[in-house]
């Protein structure tokens, strides 16, 4: 039997067979049962009630007068002790939290079991027995806070050492993405009922669940115990609603439109009687509805529990982007006039250059002081619409046996107009779609051996397909607009992408289409022991994935018009031009700016040079994950309990099923052929599993031991004072999309760099079909790749100022090792600017080289819900310094170093680093309504202003980091790299300081910087004097900062049936309508640079959003 066959059977078993303890992710209440005279008292026997399900678990205290009950499901519980001769003791209400140990000590007074004390100190808040660093938001949290787009990881930026990811990221623009503690986004975990939710090729969330679907939400930020592993990052750990013995629900609906919403910085202003055209513009289109429901309840009285939860999106919003297209008056006239001299020497006007120029629309924004940039702008609509649905089953069969199920669907249809993960260029009509369908499964069987014997057994099942589509997939419009068909594949057909020098260029994403399929099989069993003052616990996790996937990637070509060909022309031809021809641009024909050629190279379909892929990029990878533990916390001292454990991992090296893997051979004579590389002379490449050669393309590591060590220690005479402090070793399970590049090496893929000749007199189309002009790309992972390792260490101090209401202050390090990183093993030498391999073009290599360090202070204030009021403040100060921030580009990183010889150079802030972020999140009742402090009593002033209720989140943070780069064509590289930009200018100046810069006397300097028009001073950096080393160092750069505000009003109505009441919801994000500015252009010797061109319009950082919700709940 398949393990797919097997997880079917054993969920029907479940459900056949009869919430309940140990179900999923679990915690533990602890605690000591003495008499008035602190003498404890063994053999006592308590009692622990699930207040929800009425499930109950029985132990009795050691000879320390210690209890210890594992493995339970989150919720609100009752713990009863009692001894003969003394009275019984009865604690309720006590929340236990996901992965949570909480104390619940009794002191039983002398009398008769039959009467009863009942405890009203509230268990305290401080964690008194484990060092763990992490934060819970709980059910009223989840539910009633405002939160925009209803996407659980925004929790996760309301606890210390969580940050945003970078802009433009992979994570961040496929659902969501979290860095914690200096941590890579990529480095978290994610687990839903604690079933594997990973996304195994980007390691984001795969199945995203509804809000009110949630129980509750816990973050594990630093020094988790040995149960957790697979990433060095934050665990984070979503709990499902179950049901109870009495029926509950509820319905909702979410409304958002234009009318309600603020424009964004970027929009034109509104149309008046007066207004120009052209220079005005209606408020961008916005219709969102976001609905469904739950419900939940008993199918058998305190045996069986069901619940049912679904939700919908319905979007249509226009998302504003400026760009920067040629000025009709200046740019185009100089370049007619450029080309008119390129005429004179035999070119003429080609009809696919043409029509690439007839595809850039003129300026419809007048901008006098900017007036060659940001010269368009348009706001195109983003169409989404998903449905979210779950399932869950519960069962307690018997007072040894609780099984429980789920069953989690995401299915998502996107169009955004503007490709959201390398975008290119702002012009619309060059859009992506994307479809992504989660399946998230999960059984859990918790059998109780006797009270110091539990088992927790769990099989889990995840699945995502995940296809994005360029826009015009299907339609061969290379053919219709005169450029070469590049592939025979319907699905790879679109426009050709078309980079233009110093403008937004034309064409669809060279990285769609792509399809995949993950799928994960997972088994994990841990076993609880608890004996004397130790409560030990083992266990595994073994999980099998599968990646079947294609990836189309340059499959129309990637050609590039940069003005490298038309201004070597011109260095040639000045000297015996006509003074009248020569003057074409100020100051002569040479000092034209390079835009001008590039305009005039595509007049005339000239490229500098083309990147194109072909072949078959289906792939099949294979691995295994697989971890064993043990963890032990020792109550060393009745007030210091020492948490110790060890955890091994192995990550197996993924093959493909059918050895299509292919490295290149660095280690032969450059002039020895090989078979597997026909039409490429002079390298050679070798297949994984032919020849004796292994299946992988790097070897097994078998060292990869995490030990956990850490205490919990109360050196006060209170239960609310505790020092903690931990240390560990955790290791990152590699992402696949880094695995798959040997997929895309010859015979199987060809990647190739076209360049022009010498001549520069090869046109659009017949540049492809020269032979010799182009070597080949090689991709390989070394063969030295090991998992990366974070060690994290923290000194934690947490007090409790009353009841409910706790602070926290914290210090957290982290180094990480072995990260994951890129470099171009074939790049120039910026000494001798000869490249080592002569016969390949660039070899992108993925090697375990990068490392970082982190170092942070961190300060939690807590108050749980009292009297009306609940609040949560984060308050993080912290550095992240690295060498590289991500394997692969995003819009902030290059993802290659500068030097390929000297990682020295790139060390630099992390690209995700906030020195400093404040967070406020909280729910005040109004003092107005029934059970409250005035107008109590029924009356119209009482159902007109009573029971509102305000939430809130306030979010301040500095900028992020980013470099000033440099394309190829300016440093003159022969080295052509499909994966980052790496080059950056000199540092000759202070780009936070507006004037004149002494270095750069012919730069015009703008005369203040921090505005939108002029982020930094342009004039601080100028060409490199070594071409191929700026002086620039990486990261120097900090973006725009955050202030954001988010608020909520809410007003309740009750029915006159218990339980039952509809809440009318008002929330506004980004109350206050601060733009919160994307990162400035960055590319050197262009117009845009220095320049904010976007704002951001959805997800964190919104205009002013209002929202009107409507809520049922029964």
């Amino acid at each position: 039997m398949d393990l797919r066959r097997l997880v079917l059977a054993l969920c029907l078993s479940c459900l056949v067979s009869g919430s309940a303890f140990g179900v999923g992710p679990t915690g533990t209440i602890v605690g000591t049962v003495s008499d008035p005279s602190d003498a404890v008292i063994p053999k006592a026997q308590v009692t622990v009630r699930n207040q929800g399900t009425n499930a109950t678990r029985v132990v009795l205290t050691n000879e320390a007068g210690d209890y210890s009950v594992p493995l339970l499901p989150p919720g609100m519980y009752e713990v009863t002790a009692e001894k003969a001769a003394f009275r019984l003791s009865v604690h309720s209400d006590i929340n236990l939290d996901v992965d949570q140990t909480v104390r619940a000590d009794f002191v039983l007074q002398i009398g008769h079991p039959s009467e009863q004390v009942v405890v009203s100190e509230s268990v305290p808040l401080v964690q008194t027995d484990t060092s763990t660093l992490g934060q819970v938001i709980e059910r009223k949290q989840v539910s009633e806070l405002p939160l925009n787009e209803r996407n659980f990881l925004t929790f996760a930026l309301l606890v210390p050492g969580g940050q945003m990811p970078v802009q433009g990221s992979q994570n961040s623009t496929q659902g969501g993405a979290i860095s914690v503690n200096g941590a890579r986004e990529q480095s978290n975990d994610f687990l839903l009922d604690g079933v594997d939710n990973n996304d195994l090729y980007i390691n984001q969330y795969s199945v995203l669940p509804s809000v009110d679907a949630i129980q509750e939400f816990k973050v594990q930020s630093s020094d988790y115990s040995a149960e957790f592993g697979r990433s060095s990052g934050a665990q984070i750990n979503v709990i499902l609603k179950s049901g109870t013995n009495q029926f509950h629900g509820s319905g909702f609906d979410f409304v958002r439109n234009r009318h309600l919403d603020a424009k964004n910085f970027f929009d034109q202003p509104d149309c008046t009687a007066d207004s120009v055209q052209g220079t005005c513009a209606p408020i961008p289109r916005l219709d969102r509805n976001q609905f469904g429901g739950t419900l939940g309840g008993p199918i058998q009285k305190d045996k069986t529990f069901f619940f049912l939860s679904y939700e919908g999106l319905r979007l249509r919003q226009a998302t504003t982007r400026e760009a920067t297209v040629p000025s009709q008056a200046v740019d185009l006239a100089e370049a007619q006039a450029f080309f008119g001299i390129m005429q004179s020497v035999g070119y003429q006007a080609n009809p696919a250059g043409m029509a690439v120029l007839n595809l850039l629309p003129p300026a419809n924004v007048a901008v006098p002081d900017l007036a060659d940039s940001n010269t368009f702008v348009s706001a195109p609509v983003i169409q989404n619409t998903f449905d979210l649905a779950t399932i869950k089953l519960d069962r307690q069969a018997g007072a040894h046996n609780t099984f429980s199920a789920h069953y989690s669907l995401f299915n998502e249809n996107n169009f955004n107009p503007f490709d959201p993960v390398n975008s290119f260029t702002n012009l619309p009509g060059y859009g992506v779609t994307a479809i992504n369908r989660g399946q998230n499964a999960g059984f859990t069987w918790t059998h109780v051996f006797n009270p110091h014997w539990i088992n927790e057994a769990r099989l889990g099942f995840n699945r995502l397909r995940a296809a994005d589509f360029q826009q015009d997939s299907g339609i061969n419009v290379s053919q219709q607009k005169g450029f070469p068909t590049t592939s025979s594949n319907p699905v790879d057909w679109g426009y050709p992408n078309v980079n233009i020098y110093g403008y937004d260029g034309i064409g669809e994403p060279v990285n769609y289409p792509q399809d995949r399929h993950d799928n994960t099989y997972e088994f994990a069993d841990n076993l609880a022991w608890n004996t004397g003052r130790h409560q030990f616990k083992f266990g595994t996790d073994i999980r099998r994935f599968e990646l079947n996937s294609y990836l189309d990637f340059i499959s129309r070509g990637d050609w590039f018009f940069e003005g490298q060909t038309a201004m070597g022309l011109a260095q040639a031809l000045a000297p015996v031009l006509p003074p009248q021809a020569a003057d074409i641009c100020p100051g002569g024909i040479t000092n034209c700016a390079p835009q001008v050629g590039a305009l005039a190279q595509l007049m005339a379909g000239v490229p500098d040079y083309v990147v194109t892929e072909s072949g078959n990029t289906n792939n099949g990878l294979r691995t295994t994950g697989l971890g064993v533990y043990a963890q032990d916390d020792i109550r060393v001292l009745p007030r210091f309990t020492l948490n110790v454990g060890l955890r091994w991992e192995f990550n197996s090296p993924p093959v493909e099923i059918h050895n299509r893997f292919s490295v290149p051979d660095l280690t032969v004579n450059p002039e020895t052929c090989n078979a597997l590389a026909p039409g490429y002379p002079n390298c050679a490449f070798i297949q994984a599993g032919t020849d004796g050669i292994p299946r992988a393309t790097y070897g097994k590591n078998l060292h990869d031991f995490a030990p956990r060590i850490g205490f919990a220690w109360r050196p006060l005479k209170t239960e609310r004072f505790v020092v903690r402090s931990a240390f560990g070793i955790f290791y990152d399970e590699n992402i696949l999309n880094l695995n798959i590049l040997p997929r895309f090496n010859p015979p199987f893929v060809d990647i190739s760099a076209l360049l022009q000749n010498s001549t520069g007199g090869l046109v659009i189309q017949d540049i492809l079909d020269q032979s010799g002009l182009s070597e080949p790309q090689a991709n390989f992972v070394s063969p030295k790749f090991r998992d990366a390792s974070m060690l994290d260490w923290n000194v934690d101090l947490q007090y409790e100022l009353q009841p409910n209401w706790m602070i926290d202050l914290a210090y957290v390090g982290t180094k990480g090792t072995h990260l994951p990183a890129t470099r171009d093993m074939n790049e120039e030498n910026p000494l001798t600017q000869a490249t080592p391999y002569p016969s390949f073009n660039s070899i992108l290599a993925v090697e375990p080289r990068a490392n970082s360090i982190y170092n942070a202070l961190q300060f939690r204030s807590e108050k749980r819900v009292r009297q009306g009021m609940a609040f949560l403040a984060a308050y993080t100060w912290s550095r992240s310094i690295d060498d590289d921030s991500a394997v692969f580009s995003g819009s902030v990183g290059s993802g290659v170093p500068q030097d390929s010889y000297d990682f020295r150079l790139d060390r630099g802030l992390s690209d995700f680093q906030v020195e400093q972020r404040f967070v406020l999140s909280y729910l005040y009742d109004l003092p107005f309504g029934p059970g409250r402090k005035w107008l109590s009593n029924p009356g119209f002033f009482n159902h007109v202003f009573g029971s509102w209720q305000t939430a809130g989140i306030a979010t301040m943070q500095t900028g992020s980091p980013y470099t000033v780069n440099m394309p190829e064509s300016q440093v003159g590289a022969t080295s052509i790299t499909t994966f980052g930009v790496p080059y950056r200018p000199d540092l000759v100046g202070d780009p936070n300081k507006g004037g004149s810069v002494a270095a750069n006397p012919g730069c015009s300097a703008p005369a203040q910087v921090h505005t939108p028009n002029d982020w930094f001073n342009p004039c601080a950096f100028s060409s490199p004097l070594n071409p191929l080393l700026g002086t620039e160092g990486r990261d120097d750069l900090i973006g725009p900062g955050l202030n954001n505000l988010d608020f909520s009003m809410l007003k309740e109505i009750p029915f006159r049936h218990e339980g039952r009441r509809l809440e009318i919801r008002f929330e506004f994000f980004n109350l206050l309508n601060i733009p919160h500015f994307d990162i400035p252009g960055r590319t050197f010797d262009t117009s845009a640079l220095g320049i904010v061109q976007s704002a951001n319009e959805y997800g964190n950082k919104p205009p002013r959003q209002i929202q009107l919700g409507l809520k049922y709940i029964f």
